[in-house]
């Protein structure tokens, strides 16, 4: 039986609602899309020839005029390997916002069904891709921060790594229990060995050298099970080794090798002045403390956050000539 001719109404009516449905995956469509709207498989592959849509990976298709960003490469990933698929490596940790998406093929990840090769995409097999693994960034199924660092140590750098993994933890995204946790289930993988290293240098890699102990005071309350600290951060003028957000609580390592002499004695007092006058509070834990009582540092750490929740209230510091006219109208003319 012959197909009745679309009119130009019909079709404009197809592209319209193909374009609803393209909006929430940042443009792209799926080959099943087209069909559902009643085109033939003749149809797309000639809407395609001449230009009306536009294909990206295998059966995936975008109207003109859409741009080549992120989103658009992830979500024709996803549609067009399917299954449980979900975006890793560089590409998840620049849509994470962690690092820069690197050059080369884009890389996705999935458990379930066939994978198949096709230029610019790479889908790795896996055996295990549990739900906690996942998120969605932009509606397009993405790889969490730590599985994503997974698979982006397969690459072999460990230089690359240890950076996001310091991006990581300053955007609150490390998770010392998952990284066990892949550790364990994935004893095998390609960059196991790159992340084990990478993780042993996590808090190396800030711009400025740390001492001994301010990497194992960080590392401990990192892997604490606390709530996500600022590592050094800025606070005013002065940088902080840890900060929890929206509280008033500061810790400080408090080590031998920066702090012995009178002169860091001094500094280390005039800073913690200003940050007093800024309305937080400091705690400072000295080497003994954290790696001879690992354990009781972390229960007086969390006591110590726990007891000072609140946001900091900086000091009313009055101006030198207002307080000295006050000082006059308590106490009459000099």
């Amino acid at each position: 039986m012959r197909r009745r001719r679309r009119t130009w109404r019909d079709e404009q009516r197809i592209i319209e609602a193909l374009k609803r449905e393209a909006a929430p995956q940042a443009g792209v469509l799926h080959r099943k899309q087209f069909l559902a709207q009643g085109l033939s498989s003749d149809e797309v592959r000639s809407w395609a020839a001449s230009g009306r849509i536009q294909p990206r990976f295998r059966w995936t298709y975008v109207f003109p005029g859409t741009g080549l960003t992120l989103a658009t490469r992830a979500w024709s990933a996803q549609l067009s390997s399917g299954g449980d698929t979900a975006v890793t490596s560089s590409q998840a940790l620049a849509l994470l916002d962690v690092i820069k998406e690197l050059p080369g093929a884009f890389e996705a990840t999935r458990s379930d069904g066939q994978t198949r090769r096709q230029s610019g995409l790479i889908v790795h097999r896996t055996d295990c891709l549990p739900d906690e693994d996942v998120t969605r960034v932009g509606g397009v199924r993405t790889a969490r921060f730590p599985r994503a660092i997974l698979d982006l140590a397969a690459r072999g750098d460990v230089d690359l790594v240890s950076r996001a993994l310091d991006s990581g933890a300053r955007l609150r995204l490390f998770d010392g229990r998952a990284f066990e946790r892949l550790q364990r289930q994935h004893a095998r993988a390609a960059g196991l060995a790159v992340l084990d290293e990478a993780l042993t240098r996590l808090d190396e890699n800030t711009g400025r050298k740390r001492s001994e102990l301010e990497r194992r005071l960080i590392k401990l309350i990192l892997e604490s099970g606390m709530p996500t600290p600022l590592v050094n951060t800025m606070v005013g003028p002065d940088e902080v080794d840890i900060l929890f957000p929206g509280t008033r609580a500061i810790i400080e390592a408090d080590g031998r090798e920066h702090h012995s002499s009178p002169a860091d004695i001094a500094a280390d007092i005039e800073k913690q002045r200003r940050l007093e006058a800024l309305g937080f509070v400091v705690k400072r834990f000295d080497w003994n403390a954290v790696v001879y009582e690992p354990e009781r540092t972390i229960e007086r750490a969390e006591a110590f956050r726990l007891a000072n929740l609140e946001p900091p209230i900086p000091q009313l510091i009055l101006p030198a000539s207002l307080d000295g006219f006050r000082r006059t109208a308590r106490h009459g003319s000099p």
